[in-house]
């Protein structure tokens, strides 16, 4: 595929907006289809805190991948 190809063909976006200013909690909430707060969780005092610790994909959330799959679709990534 050519890039005049994929710009006809594809879709343009004048505004966008991400749901978190950081790349992890960005990515939570695009692969949740949920705020990214709902993600976080407490941890223990004894673990370092840092983005990968802070960031939980709790078990209640959607998992959109896992729904687009069953109804059909293909899914990658």
């Amino acid at each position: 595929m050519n890039l005049d190809q994929l710009a006809r063909e594809g879709v343009s976006f004048r505004n966008a907006f991400a749901a978190a200013p950081r790349q992890i909690p960005a990515h939570v909430a695009l692969l949740s289809a949920c705020d990214p707060r709902l993600a976080r969780r407490i941890l223990p005092e004894d673990v370092q805190v840092n983005q990968a610790t802070l960031w939980n994909w709790a078990d209640d959330a959607p998992h959109p991948a896992a729904t687009f799959l069953s109804q059909g679709f293909s899914t990658a990534a």
